[in-house]
């Protein structure tokens, strides 16, 4: 798995505005869960 943030170029295809605020948004979403997940890890491995 890449942990590369640095904004790629778009797949052909992918040109429609709303489809690619989309996808920018479910990127970030998908990124702010990875970093959830991390802390909660940490958290469990405190606990136990």
């Amino acid at each position: 798995m890449t942990t590369s943030r640095v904004p790629r170029s778009l797949p052909d295809g992918i040109r429609d505005g709303a489809a690619i605020a989309r996808l920018e948004q479910e990127n970030e979403q998908l990124w702010h869960a990875v970093d959830s997940h991390a802390t909660v890890d940490q958290a469990m491995g405190v606990l136990m």
